[in-house]
């Protein structure tokens, strides 16, 4: 799935990955974000647990999942343009 974000979007995002499920990325990791995100769902979430150190082949399923639908809910609120 193709996903886009905001700029505010995509900080929110980050902000809400870090408050809720402790994705707390290094500011080389959020930088990158902000600033070329990647273009497709799996990606972004297989980024996010690269930049948090971790092996996204290995993740928990289910943490996995809420993450995914962490982007995928950013993503619709982009596009309905409430970012």
């Amino acid at each position: 799935m193709q996903v886009s974000l905001s700029e505010g979007t995509r900080n929110q995002l980050l902000n809400d990955l870090c408050v809720k499920l402790g994705f707390c990325l290094p500011m080389e990791g959020r930088n990158r974000i902000l600033d070329d995100p990647p273009e497709y769902l799996d990606e972004f979430v297989d980024l996010i647990y690269e930049f948090e150190g971790l092996n996204p082949e290995t993740a928990d399923l289910h943490v996995k999942r809420m993450i995914r639908d962490m982007i995928i809910k950013a993503h619709h609120q982009t596009s309905q343009g409430a970012a």
